[in-house]
């Protein structure tokens, strides 16, 4: 969208230089504001696009001297007064590093070497002039090999350093150039300035802040690439004569493009693919200096637990820990997968160490707590759970921390303990079966039978479930009701027919009847 607005507010600023009347010229000046500012609220990397309305402005009118001075100083003044604007409502700093989680990145850099982090900042412009060049070769040679949701390019550690100071000289050149061609050529020439000179002023926005922590984005780069097709048709015009052949290699151009494209776009189905993608296009033995190649295999390992996919994502997780991933961010993942495969005595110091690395996420809690629960250490597993709870839990993982902690509570005995936890699960969920049964449980465990079976019996003629049918027969047995018990385990096995605890429970029914009977034979 934002590149959008941006060509808007430029064809609208032609239209105003064309424009014949005052009122004319005013609305077309109103609609340049208006696209530039709906470019700039689309995308706060838009806010250099209206620097770009004074290369047009000599390009499309070729301005004298007086013009161009009285026309630059102008347009000058709205860019600043733009730039003053975002950055004091952002509050942003020039020169800063303001991505969300610079800090360690910060750290590692200072662990490479000692003081770079003092000078990160010029660091950083000598490693964006270089990617600049990278950024236009995938946009004119789009290689799949190239790309990925997450490219980790080496982070010069000096400002010499080859050959990203390379990338500085051929910046400075590059741009020069482009206002030579602009300013003293023109036809071919003069429009080829433009197709330098917009990208460089753009690319303005990776050189104001410090780009450590994600130097090289390539959806950033779709604003800067506005002026693509203009340097494909001066290429194509330049080489071929006549109409037929460059129509020719434009369509096969597009064809390519279009399949390269499709690939890209296949990558993206789902969390899975995007980051595999990556993940397979990481070095393995990058040099200490690429930075951040934890957060593909990190990713996918939120994925597989997401997923379940436990032994996975104790790989991946394990591999973004080898690679550096900061705040204890992959020691969390990898305690909670063997939380799940349930190995505690392994998770139980890797959550610790996740803790102590700076992990602040108060689901650590949670598998810290089912660690203690796994390991029978029920205080200490009681202590990891209430904090999860009390601390700000997300509701993703509320609901299983509080049904987790009510099954420990009934089955340690602590029956008052688990009606508190499922009470708190109702009040969000009335109408959960897990949360009925545990509650039922708990008040049967208490001598509260009638309270218990009418609770199961009104939540079952609500929502009939297998788990319900399942408790209401348990409790019916433990009274010497195996008629009905017998009734409710058919119920929830043809709910649940291949639930093998049910067809367990239900045999087990059937071999104690003929015992029952005998026993009230006279």
């Amino acid at each position: 969208m934002a590149t959008g607005f941006i060509l808007v507010s430029l064809l609208a600023f032609l239209l105003t230089l064309e424009a014949k009347s005052k009122l004319q010229k005013s609305l077309g000046a109103f609609a340049v504001l208006l696209a530039y500012g709906m470019a700039v609220l689309s995308k706060e990397h838009a806010a250099p696009g209206i620097a770009l309305l004074l290369p047009l402005y000599v390009y499309w009118v070729r301005p004298n001297n007086r013009q161009l001075w009285l026309g630059g100083v102008t347009l000058s003044v709205i860019a600043l007064a733009a730039a003053i604007v975002l950055i004091g409502a952002k509050g942003w700093t020039l020169g800063a590093a303001t991505e969300d989680r610079v800090r360690p990145f910060l750290a590692q850099l200072e662990g490479l070497r000692p003081g770079a982090s003092e000078s990160v900042y010029w660091l950083s412009l000598v490693n964006q002039a270089w990617l600049f060049f990278r950024y236009g070769l995938l946009w004119v040679l789009p290689w799949i090999g190239w790309m990925s949701v997450d490219i980790r390019p080496p982070f010069p550690l000096v400002w010499y350093a080859f050959p990203q100071f390379l990338g500085v000289l051929a910046f400075l050149a590059f741009f020069g150039f482009g206002v030579w061609a602009l300013l003293g050529r023109q036809g071919r020439l003069a429009l080829l300035g433009i197709v330098i000179v917009f990208p460089v002023l753009l690319f303005s926005t990776e050189l104001a802040y410090v780009r450590l922590q994600e130097p090289f984005v390539l959806y950033r780069s779709y604003l800067w690439s506005i002026t693509l097709p203009a340097l494909v048709a001066i290429i194509l015009l330049a080489v071929f004569q006549r109409s037929q052949w460059i129509i020719g290699v434009g369509v096969l151009v597009v064809v390519a493009w279009s399949a390269l494209s499709y690939e890209r776009i296949q990558s993206f189905r789902s969390d899975a693919t995007v980051w595999r993608d990556a993940l397979s296009k990481i070095q393995r033995d990058a040099p200490s200096n690429v930075l951040g190649r934890w957060r593909p295999p990190l990713n996918l390992a939120t994925w597989d637990l997401n997923e379940g996919r436990f032994a996975d994502a104790l790989v991946h997780a394990k591999l973004a820990d080898d690679w550096g991933a900061p705040d204890g961010l992959a020691k969390s993942k990898m305690g909670a997968a063997l939380v799940a495969l349930r190995r505690p005595a392994e998770a139980l110091p890797l959550l610790l160490a996740a803790q102590s690395e700076g992990y602040q996420g108060v689901e650590l809690w949670v598998s810290i707590g089912s660690s203690y629960d796994q390991l029978g250490r029920v205080d200490q597993a009681f202590d990891a759970y209430d904090r999860a709870l009390s601390g700000g839990l997300h509701e993703r993982y509320r609901p299983a921390t509080l049904l987790a902690a009510g099954h420990l509570a009934n089955r340690v005995g602590q029956y008052v303990r688990a009606q508190e936890y499922y009470s708190d699960l109702l009040r969000s969920q009335p109408n959960l079966p897990a949360a009925i049964a545990g509650y039922s449980i708990a008040s049967f465990k208490q001598g509260k039978t009638q309270e218990a079976l009418t609770i199961l019996s009104d939540a079952i003629a609500r929502q009939p479930s297998a788990e319900l049918f399942f408790v209401r027969a348990q409790l019916n047995v433990g009274l010497g009701n195996r008629a009905q018990a017998s009734q409710d385990i058919a119920q929830a096995i043809a709910r649940d027919p291949r639930n093998p605890m049910y067809q367990s429970f239900q045999r087990q029914i059937r071999l104690d009847q003929p015992s029952q009977d005998k026993q009230n034979t006279p």
